[in-house]
């Protein structure tokens, strides 16, 4: 067990001499910068972000305070769906942070304060290290007046967040539990000896305040204290010299004064290292709230975005079945390709499922936006289920618990033979945790295996899903997959509608009913000048 040095100093006081007690912490007790524990980061929840393109559209739409601290927070729940009271709390703070501008920019003004906060404990965290511990720090006056400053921006920045949180004028839950907080920390007595430090600080100096504790550890008094370099000089040598105007002597006593420090400037800096601990839970807590406050500002900010391309939002209604019904649906990330300009050139399309009929399975050529349908749909169901508005005309959602992924990426493909197991592998998982209530998106599964044996897994897996009751949807390549399940109880056949003109092949992007006839990858692989023809010629002019 690590002992706790105690220490004490007297002070004097009119009449009276008071004990100031405070404690030495160890570098690895002292002020560790961490945030309220985030939520566990399981696989499937890392395999919906990287599959849907979670962080691509956070920092595009939401747009982060600081992306390098809340972007993978602000991803991970988008894909966590948010149920019963919880929901409903998220949905009515978006709301009121769309719609009251009062509200958005007080709430903005406190997350730039939790972040001030933040960066100054980072930097207090540095200094700690550089000269390891507060031991190196009190070593030179220099040191201890740059850490000086450093604590008096903590507990600045500290109590003008809580300072903040007293403006909210709002009825939604979370805003009002932000206020509470806000004004239990303001009744702490630790607290109100930080805000008393900082306004002496703010009249006096940042080497002129010194906060005194009685014997129980409690802040009862600030005091005030201004040293010159002559005074500082003759505290620490126990004697006064009066210096010349000139002279080495005038400048040795000057620079020792500055070098050394004083028994009243350790003391100080003790003290105001012993208050940010008494207040450190609360610092802490209030620092917490900084990423979440973030991800429901991002809603204000995805709805300005979305209307200066005039493009539709609504907030969906909820059913107890898990049924999933949208209509004029689109994925605004497509908005962050080149071609995209205008809201005419953004694809809308229809979304459904039921119980009885709960699996689509999506065929179509490569490149005709099977992927981006069904990325468009997790998406919308992530907004959704976190209190946003999603990206449609109008939609009606069912319950969901859970959202499930699975996408073959690149670095997947590059595994080899590993990829087939490991793909299997997620698969099953994702079959293991799923209920009636979960959204599954499966894009092209089964890759790593032969034609046949790929067509027969898959046929496996949609029968499997279709007894699972909730909303699937599997894009495939696999067109006779869709020949096979036609008139399988449960399953949809949809498809990505192609426009042939000639030997000219121009993707719609529009999802229909029906199965895709053909892959077109003949006509596609002449048109790019790859037709046995084409092959032949270009090996013979080579030689």
């Amino acid at each position: 067990m690590q002992k706790v040095k105690t220490s004490c100093f007297f002070v004097f006081l009119p009449n009276r001499w008071v004990s100031i007690f405070y404690k030495h912490m160890s570098k690895e007790t002292f002020i560790k910068l961490e945030s309220i524990p985030e939520p566990s980061r399981e696989t499937y929840l890392e395999r919906a972000v990287d599959d849907l393109d979670v962080r691509l559209f956070v920092e595009n739409f939401l747009q982060p305070h600081s992306p390098e601290d809340s972007l993978e927070f602000m991803a991970t729940e988008l894909v966590t769906p948010k149920a019963g009271e919880k929901l409903l709390a998220y949905q009515k703070v978006v709301q009121e942070l769309i719609h009251n501008t009062n509200s958005r920019q007080i709430v903005k003004e406190f997350v730039d304060r939790d972040y001030n906060l933040m960066s100054h404990l980072e930097e207090r965290e540095e200094q700690l290290e550089e000269h390891n511990g507060l031991g190196g720090i009190l070593a030179y006056s220099r040191r201890i007046q740059k850490f000086t400053k450093t604590d008096y921006h903590v507990l600045k920045s500290f109590c003008s967040s809580v300072e903040k949180t007293q403006e909210i004028d709002g009825d939604s839950t979370i805003l009002s539990e932000l206020k509470e907080l806000g004004q239990t920390i303001n009744q702490d007595e630790n607290y109100q000896a930080a805000q008393a430090v900082i306004e002496a600080m703010d009249n006096y100096g940042d080497s002129n305040i010194q906060v005194r504790y009685n014997f129980f550890d409690s802040p009862f008094a600030v005091a005030h204290i201004k040293m010159k370099p002559q005074e500082r000089w003759k505290e620490m040598l126990g004697w006064y010299s009066h210096m010349g105007k000139t002279g080495l002597k005038e400048m040795l006593t000057m620079g020792l004064a500055h070098a050394l420090p004083t028994n009243r400037e350790k003391m100080f800096v003790r003290t105001l290292e012993f208050m940010i601990e008494k207040n450190w839970d609360s610092i802490q807590t209030m620092l917490g709230y900084r990423k979440t406050m973030d991800f429901f500002l991002g809603a204000p900010r995805f709805v300005e975005t979305m209307d200066s391309y005039e493009l539709p939002l609504t907030f969906p209604e909820f059913t107890e079945d898990s049924t999933l019904n949208i209509e004029g649906l689109y994925n605004p990330s497509l908005l962050l390709q080149a071609h995209i300009r205008e809201k005419e050139d953004l694809v809308v399309n229809e979304v459904k499922s039921k119980p009885d009929e709960n699996v689509a399975v999506i065929t179509g050529p490569n490149n005709t936006g099977k992927s981006i349908f069904v990325k468009g749909i997790g998406l919308a169901c992530g907004l959704g289920f976190n209190g946003f508005p999603i990206p449609a005309e109008k939609a009606g959602l069912g319950k969901i618990d859970r959202l499930f992924t699975h996408f073959v990426h690149s670095e997947d493909i590059e595994l080899g033979e590993g990829s087939f197991l490991d793909e299997l592998m997620r698969i099953k998982e994702a079959l293991e945790n799923a209920t009636s209530r979960s959204l599954i998106i499966i894009d092209e599964p089964i890759r790593g295996s032969s034609p046949e044996d790929s067509e027969e897994i898959t046929l496996w897996l949609i029968k499997g899903l279709v007894e699972l009751k909730a909303p699937i949807f599997l894009t495939t390549h696999l067109h006779s997959v869709a020949n096979r399940v036609d008139d399988l109880e449960g399953v949809r056949n949809l498809q990505t509608k192609i426009e042939v003109d000639g030997e000219e092949i121009r993707p719609t992007y529009k999802v229909i009913e029906g199965k895709s006839g053909k892959s077109y990858g003949v006509e596609l692989a002449q048109k790019m000048g790859l037709s046995e023809e084409d092959i032949l010629k270009m090996i013979k002019d080579k030689n």
